[in-house]
């Protein structure tokens, strides 16, 4: 058997990995004989149907680049104070269009929503680019998942390494940032001409290799809000996540006169007085048993689901939420 470290050695892999991190057939640190996602394809039988599930024959394509890096274009995700059905109230501060973050090389803390329209084929474009280049070398991969849909993997590209000891060299060069965060990254000139849009395989959850990219294809035929974010649990609690709002026009409408946040509120001392009613007397009057005064009791809906009321208590106020 060859000695450990020899080049004989390093030719002959021990094993195959699914899902690896490098392009080559073999990855100089585990021996291993390394397959990308993209190395994969869908059974036979699928290729018809997914032509028209993904849109893989579609000339027409929406298309969309997303940076994951420190963030999401530059954008660190905040969940919005209200639930989805009302982000139209989404609070000026929480804007990712903002002025204030106008600038390239300024990123963004918000409520990062982005539209996408009803039907069409959607082509993201994920790349993985790194702000500071010193930091090149120790750059990690970034799995993303994506809600509400799964999609066709038609393209990875992958970065120079060194053979030998598996470090970084350059980015792929297919990709170009144009500012320090890589708000807008794009096509270096024409796209490759190499997808699968023949037996590409089917995932809803794709490694984004360090310094490299994938392309994916979906058909926007599920109206919603979707979030995409790495699953990493560091990167996603720090808000590398995002929202989709997927054929916003078709997304249904909260019902007229449903209850909304900040509709009311109340002071402690008012809560504290209804909290000493029974619940079966909340529909009718109640008396105030230290001066006999009748008093009207709250809408009898605003309480009947517990688990549905958020209590804040700011100050000398609570504010009593129904999540829509």
């Amino acid at each position: 058997m060859p000695a450990p470290g020899t080049q004989q050695q390093r030719r002959t892999p021990a094993a195959r990995l699914l899902n690896a991190k490098y392009s080559t057939a073999l990855s100089p640190l585990f021996l291993q004989a390394c397959i990308p996602v993209a190395g994969a394809s869908s059974t036979e039988r699928n290729v018809e149907s997914n032509a028209l599930l993904y849109g893989l024959k579609d000339p027409f394509v929406e298309e969309y680049f997303f940076n994951f890096g420190s963030s999401i274009n530059g954008n660190r995700f905040v969940p919005p104070p209200e639930p989805l059905s009302q982000l139209n109230r989404i609070p000026d501060d929480l804007s990712c269009s903002r002025e204030t973050y106008a600038s390239p090389d300024v990123g963004c803390v918000c409520t990062h929503a982005v539209n996408i329209p009803f039907n069409k084929t959607i082509q993201f474009v994920l790349t993985n680019f790194e702000p500071d280049p010193s930091t090149y070398v120790y750059m990690s991969l970034h799995p993303v998942h994506l809600h509400g849909h799964n999609f066709a993997v038609v393209k990875m590209g992958f970065p120079s390494y060194n053979e030998t000891d598996g470090l970084f060299i350059d980015a792929n060069p297919d990709i170009v940032c144009p500012n320090r965060l890589c708000k807008a990254p794009r096509w270096n000139g024409q796209p490759p001409t190499d997808f699968n849009l023949h037996d590409p395989p089917i995932k809803d959850t794709v490694i984004v290799p360090a310094k490299g990219y994938v392309v994916l294809r979906f058909r926007s035929t599920n109206p919603g809000h979707w979030v995409m974010h790495c699953h990493t649990n560091s990167h996603h609690m720090e808000g590398m996540n995002m929202l989709f709002i997927e054929a916003a026009e078709r997304i249904p409408q909260v019902p007229v006169n449903f209850p909304t946040c900040n509709q009311f509120s109340w002071s402690l001392e008012n809560f504290d007085e209804y909290m000493t009613v029974s619940k079966a007397t909340v529909q009718g009057n109640t008396t105030d048993k230290k001066n006999g005064e009748s008093k009207q009791s709250p809408p009898k809906e605003c309480w009947e689901n517990d688990d549905q009321i958020d209590q804040e208590s700011k100050g000398n106020v609570l504010k009593l939420t129904i999540l829509s």
